[in-house]
């Protein structure tokens, strides 16, 4: 059962449905996202709300009731930071088809909430309720990693690996921050979305990206496969590798995990973790 953890369909924008961020993806469909799939072998989809609808979750549930034979569940947008959390936190969570949701900390206004600790009430309500947290914090890993300590109730999920593409970016400075991040993985309330390898290699190396390559080993024999899960990005990903490969790289050119924990890595995680009760088999 391979689970893609971080995937995006996106309607095209429309008049009552704006987009509020930049889209670094063409609009893509359900149903096409759900065939791209079915092509390279992924049996189920975790829907990640494109940044580019700001908090407007509604396609991303359409998507989810009309095809629940490939959607597992909607990790969706929201605002931590307005009034009446606790109450707004419990209604999201309380919708069909949600399975977490997502904090984009790249964002101008968001660059300071771990540092000023902007999220803690947001965070003691999510504990409150046991609902995970996925944060994009890139190159934030010390301030994620005292975050998760001061919330140890709260399941975190860190997404991308806490990297994001930069302006004249390479291979070294995308991991400069790898040792930090081995450390946060080693948090017991801390997943890792293996979820950015292939992108944070493209440009100073071609698959199937050595020095990412050793960097997910690095990752595994210091945190282990227990808490890392794999999504594929796509169709952002295509910046730097196809569907298949964004797969293959950790099914194949990763042989140095066991056949057991790549079984976890590519959806085992996922299911018992942010989905229990969800389908096991097809």
């Amino acid at each position: 059962m391979i689970v893609d953890a971080h995937c995006h369909y996106l309607e095209a924008e429309r008049p009552d449905r704006p987009y509020v961020n930049f889209s670094a993806m063409h609009p893509l469909s359900v149903d096409e996202l759900a065939a791209q799939a079915d092509e390279v072998g992924v049996d189920l989809l975790v829907q990640v709300t494109s940044s580019a609808m700001g908090d407007d979750n509604r396609y991303s549930f359409e998507g989810a009731a009309a095809r629940p034979d490939k959607v597992l569940g909607v990790v969706g947008r929201f605002d931590p930071i307005a009034p009446d959390v606790g109450r707004r936190l419990r209604a999201y969570a309380a919708q069909p088809h949600v399975l977490s949701l997502r904090l984009t900390l790249f964002l101008e206004e968001a660059k300071h909430w771990l540092r000023d600790r902007a999220l803690d009430e947001f965070l003691r309500c999510a504990a409150e309720i046991d609902f995970p947290v996925c944060i994009h914090a890139p190159f934030m890993n010390p301030e994620f990693r005292e975050t998760a300590r001061r919330h140890p109730d709260v399941r975190f999920i860190a997404d991308h690996m806490n990297i994001r593409i930069e302006p004249g970016m390479t291979v070294q400075t995308a991991f400069r921050q790898w040792a930090d991040l081995c450390k946060l993985a080693q948090e017991p309330n801390v997943w890792i979305k293996a979820s950015y390898f292939c992108e944070a290699a493209n440009g100073t190396e071609s698959y199937p990206y050595p020095t990412a390559r050793a960097r997910f080993k690095e990752l595994y024999e210091t945190a282990g496969a227990d808490r890392i899960i794999w999504g594929s990005n796509y169709p952002v990903v295509q910046r730097a590798c196809g569907y298949r490969e964004a797969l293959e790289f950790v099914r194949t050119e990763c042989d140095f995990l066991s056949k057991p924990d790549l079984a976890a890595i590519l959806g085992g995680n996922f299911l018992r973790d942010f989905a229990p009760g969800k389908r096991t088999s097809r």
